[in-house]
């Protein structure tokens, strides 16, 4: 059995792991929560999250995901860790895809699919839709 936690000092309210997993996760307030940890769509909602806030932890190994914003991520298995693990949660090799994906893509609304170019330098999930005002996120 995983143990999954939302990291509040992290979570910026943007809804990607309710609309992603809304059997698992749902909003209080600004912040996501866990509403059920054993929900099928946990990982994919951990994937998705445009800054690495859900946390989960396998009992039988714990596996980390560390970001280190632009300069990229480092991936293993796809488990989200913060504050454990190697480095602290932070930090990461810049291996893989990850919240700092480089400087081509795009930045798209979750809500209406709106997309604009990605800008160096500027993270996607700082950036609001000019047409429905939602986080933006970075399209993989």
């Amino acid at each position: 059995m995983a143990k999954v936690k939302v990291n509040p000092e992290t979570c910026i309210g943007c809804n990607i792991c309710v609309n992603t997993c809304p059997q698992g996760f749902e909003m209080d307030g600004m912040k996501a929560k866990v509403k059920d940890p054993e929900a099928a769509c946990i990982e994919a909602a951990a994937q998705a999250c445009p800054v690495d806030a859900i946390i989960v932890e396998n009992d039988s190994a714990t596996r980390t995901t560390q970001t280190a914003g632009a300069a990229g991520s480092q991936r293993n298995a796809g488990s989200r860790s913060m504050g454990t693990g190697q480095g602290g949660g932070r930090g990461g090799s810049g291996q893989g895809p990850g919240a700092g994906s480089g400087p081509g893509g795009y930045c798209v609304c979750p809500d209406c699919r709106h997309r604009e170019p990605h800008r160096r330098g500027q993270p996607c999930f700082e950036i609001r839709c000019p047409q429905c005002n939602t986080t933006m996120v970075r399209e993989r």
